[in-house]
Protein backbone atom coordinates (compact mmCIF):
# COMPACT_ATOMS: atom_id res chain seq x y z
CA UNK A 1 0.00 0.00 0.00
CA UNK A 2 1.13 3.52 -0.50
CA UNK A 3 3.10 5.19 2.28
CA UNK A 4 0.63 7.90 3.29
CA UNK A 5 -2.23 5.43 3.70
CA UNK A 6 0.08 2.99 5.49
CA UNK A 7 0.95 5.58 8.08
CA UNK A 8 -2.36 7.38 8.53
CA UNK A 9 -5.08 4.72 8.09
CA UNK A 10 -3.66 1.19 8.19
CA UNK A 11 -2.89 1.03 11.95
CA UNK A 12 -6.57 1.56 12.67
CA UNK A 13 -7.73 -1.73 11.16
CA UNK A 14 -4.95 -4.22 10.45
CA UNK A 15 -4.79 -5.48 14.05
CA UNK A 16 -8.55 -6.03 14.04
CA UNK A 17 -8.37 -7.94 10.75
CA UNK A 18 -5.68 -10.23 12.19
CA UNK A 19 -7.71 -10.89 15.31
CA UNK A 20 -10.85 -11.74 13.32
CA UNK A 21 -8.96 -13.89 10.79
CA UNK A 22 -6.04 -15.54 12.60
CA UNK A 23 -5.65 -18.29 9.98
CA UNK A 24 -5.22 -15.91 7.04
CA UNK A 25 -1.52 -15.16 6.43
CA UNK A 26 -0.67 -11.66 5.24
CA UNK A 27 2.30 -9.51 4.36
CA UNK A 28 2.32 -5.75 3.84
CA UNK A 29 4.58 -3.73 1.56
CA UNK A 30 4.57 0.02 2.09
CA UNK A 31 5.97 1.93 -0.87
CA UNK A 32 4.98 4.69 -3.27
CA UNK A 33 1.98 4.31 -5.57
CA UNK A 34 4.03 3.68 -8.71
CA UNK A 35 5.82 0.69 -7.15
CA UNK A 36 2.56 -0.69 -5.75
CA UNK A 37 0.91 -0.46 -9.16
CA UNK A 38 3.80 -2.27 -10.84
CA UNK A 39 3.76 -5.10 -8.30
CA UNK A 40 0.00 -5.60 -8.50
CA UNK A 41 0.22 -5.63 -12.30
CA UNK A 42 2.94 -8.31 -12.16
CA UNK A 43 0.98 -10.36 -9.58
CA UNK A 44 3.66 -9.85 -6.94
CA UNK A 45 0.91 -8.38 -4.75
CA UNK A 46 -2.69 -9.55 -4.51
CA UNK A 47 -4.05 -6.10 -3.65
CA UNK A 48 -2.86 -2.54 -3.55
CA UNK A 49 -4.17 0.48 -1.70
CA UNK A 50 -3.04 3.52 -3.64
CA UNK A 51 -3.94 6.58 -5.67
CA UNK A 52 -5.65 6.34 -9.05
CA UNK A 53 -3.63 3.84 -11.16
CA UNK A 54 -1.71 5.22 -14.13
CA UNK A 55 -3.08 2.31 -16.22
CA UNK A 56 -6.68 2.03 -14.93
CA UNK A 57 -7.71 -0.27 -17.79
CA UNK A 58 -5.58 -3.04 -16.22
CA UNK A 59 -7.23 -2.97 -12.80
CA UNK A 60 -10.38 -3.58 -10.86
CA UNK A 61 -10.58 -0.73 -8.35
CA UNK A 62 -12.90 0.61 -5.69
CA UNK A 63 -12.76 4.01 -4.01
CA UNK A 64 -12.02 3.60 -0.30
CA UNK A 65 -11.21 7.02 1.02
CA UNK A 66 -11.44 10.65 -0.01
CA UNK A 67 -8.85 12.36 2.17
CA UNK A 68 -8.27 16.02 2.88
CA UNK A 69 -4.86 17.36 1.89
CA UNK A 70 -3.23 20.44 3.38
CA UNK A 71 -0.62 22.92 2.25
CA UNK A 72 1.46 23.62 5.36
CA UNK A 73 4.41 25.77 6.35
CA UNK A 74 6.23 26.84 9.50
CA UNK A 75 4.32 29.19 11.79
CA UNK A 76 6.59 32.14 10.91
CA UNK A 77 7.00 31.36 7.19
CA UNK A 78 6.56 34.64 5.22
CA UNK A 79 3.24 33.86 3.54
CA UNK A 80 -0.30 35.08 4.32
CA UNK A 81 -2.89 32.58 5.51
CA UNK A 82 -4.94 32.98 2.33
CA UNK A 83 -3.01 32.61 -0.90
CA UNK A 84 -3.55 31.91 -4.58
CA UNK A 85 -2.04 28.92 -6.33
CA UNK A 86 -0.11 31.37 -8.54
CA UNK A 87 1.62 32.84 -5.50
CA UNK A 88 2.73 29.35 -4.45
CA UNK A 89 4.75 29.11 -7.65
CA UNK A 90 7.19 31.62 -6.15
CA UNK A 91 8.00 29.74 -2.92
CA UNK A 92 10.23 26.71 -2.24
CA UNK A 93 8.47 23.35 -2.10
CA UNK A 94 9.26 20.16 -0.21
CA UNK A 95 8.11 17.08 -2.13
CA UNK A 96 8.08 13.30 -2.03
CA UNK A 97 9.95 11.28 -4.66
CA UNK A 98 8.57 10.84 -8.17
CA UNK A 99 6.02 8.03 -8.32
CA UNK A 100 4.54 8.74 -4.91
CA UNK A 101 0.90 9.72 -4.60
CA UNK A 102 1.74 12.96 -2.79
CA UNK A 103 4.18 13.94 -5.55
CA UNK A 104 1.60 13.16 -8.23
CA UNK A 105 -0.96 15.27 -6.37
CA UNK A 106 1.45 18.21 -6.12
CA UNK A 107 2.56 17.99 -9.75
CA UNK A 108 -1.04 17.77 -10.96
CA UNK A 109 -1.89 21.03 -9.16
CA UNK A 110 1.02 22.88 -10.73
CA UNK A 111 0.52 21.36 -14.17
CA UNK A 112 -3.15 22.32 -14.17
CA UNK A 113 -2.21 25.90 -13.32
CA UNK A 114 0.78 26.10 -15.73
CA UNK A 115 3.26 26.68 -12.93
CA UNK A 116 6.83 25.43 -12.71
CA UNK A 117 7.45 24.90 -8.97
CA UNK A 118 10.68 25.68 -7.16
CA UNK A 119 11.55 22.32 -5.54
CA UNK A 120 13.96 22.76 -2.65
CA UNK A 121 13.95 19.22 -1.27
CA UNK A 122 12.84 15.77 -2.41
CA UNK A 123 12.60 12.80 -0.03
CA UNK A 124 11.14 9.32 0.25
CA UNK A 125 10.22 10.16 3.86
CA UNK A 126 7.13 12.25 4.58
CA UNK A 127 8.23 12.64 8.20
CA UNK A 128 11.59 14.10 7.12
CA UNK A 129 9.76 16.61 4.94
CA UNK A 130 7.48 17.56 7.82
CA UNK A 131 10.47 18.21 10.10
CA UNK A 132 12.21 20.32 7.44
CA UNK A 133 8.95 22.21 6.90
CA UNK A 134 8.84 23.06 10.61
CA UNK A 135 12.26 24.71 10.20
CA UNK A 136 10.79 27.19 7.74
CA UNK A 137 12.52 25.83 4.63
CA UNK A 138 9.50 25.43 2.38
CA UNK A 139 5.85 24.54 1.80
CA UNK A 140 4.55 20.98 1.82
CA UNK A 141 1.38 19.32 0.50
CA UNK A 142 0.56 16.47 2.85
CA UNK A 143 -2.45 14.46 4.08
CA UNK A 144 -3.86 16.65 6.82
CA UNK A 145 -4.18 13.76 9.27
CA UNK A 146 -0.37 13.39 9.27
CA UNK A 147 0.17 16.95 10.52
CA UNK A 148 -2.90 17.42 12.73
CA UNK A 149 -0.81 17.37 15.91
CA UNK A 150 1.66 19.91 14.52
CA UNK A 151 -1.19 22.17 13.40
CA UNK A 152 -2.78 21.96 16.85
CA UNK A 153 0.44 22.74 18.72
CA UNK A 154 1.35 25.58 16.37
CA UNK A 155 4.61 24.24 14.96
CA UNK A 156 2.97 24.24 11.53
CA UNK A 157 0.17 26.31 10.04
CA UNK A 158 -2.17 25.56 7.18
CA UNK A 159 -2.36 27.75 4.09
CA UNK A 160 -5.78 28.35 2.58
CA UNK A 161 -5.45 28.19 -1.20
CA UNK A 162 -8.15 30.06 -3.10
CA UNK A 163 -10.13 28.08 -5.68
CA UNK A 164 -8.30 24.83 -4.97
CA UNK A 165 -9.97 21.57 -3.94
CA UNK A 166 -7.53 19.89 -1.58
CA UNK A 167 -8.65 16.25 -1.71
CA UNK A 168 -6.87 13.00 -2.47
CA UNK A 169 -8.44 9.62 -3.25
CA UNK A 170 -7.27 6.15 -2.23
CA UNK A 171 -8.39 3.02 -4.07
CA UNK A 172 -8.33 -0.69 -3.34
CA UNK A 173 -6.97 -2.23 -6.55
CA UNK A 174 -6.20 -5.67 -7.96
CA UNK A 175 -5.36 -6.99 -11.38
CA UNK A 176 -8.60 -7.24 -13.38
CA UNK A 177 -7.84 -10.88 -14.25
CA UNK A 178 -6.81 -11.91 -10.74
CA UNK A 179 -8.30 -15.13 -9.39
CA UNK A 180 -9.76 -14.49 -5.94
CA UNK A 181 -9.11 -17.17 -3.35
CA UNK A 182 -11.40 -17.48 -0.34
CA UNK A 183 -8.86 -15.60 1.82
CA UNK A 184 -8.64 -12.80 -0.72
CA UNK A 185 -12.42 -12.47 -0.81
CA UNK A 186 -12.48 -12.21 2.99
CA UNK A 187 -9.79 -9.52 2.94
CA UNK A 188 -11.48 -7.52 0.19
CA UNK A 189 -14.84 -7.62 1.96
CA UNK A 190 -13.23 -6.57 5.25
CA UNK A 191 -11.45 -3.55 3.74
CA UNK A 192 -14.60 -2.46 1.88
CA UNK A 193 -16.70 -2.74 5.07
CA UNK A 194 -14.18 -0.82 7.18
CA UNK A 195 -14.23 2.14 4.82
CA UNK A 196 -17.98 1.95 4.20
CA UNK A 197 -18.55 2.25 7.96
CA UNK A 198 -16.10 5.16 8.20
CA UNK A 199 -17.80 7.01 5.38
CA UNK A 200 -21.15 6.66 7.12
CA UNK A 201 -19.82 8.21 10.35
Amino acid sequence: MNASYGRSVLPGWIEDFSRQNPKIPWKILINNSKIIEEKVLCNELDFGIMDEPESPECFWRELLLDERMAAVCAKDFPLPEHISIRELGEVPFLVREKGSGSRNYTEEIFLKNHIKPFIRMESISTQSLIEVCKKGLGVLFVPRILVSTSLNDGTLRELKIRDQEERRKYYLVRHKSKYLSKSMKVFQAYVENVHRDENLC
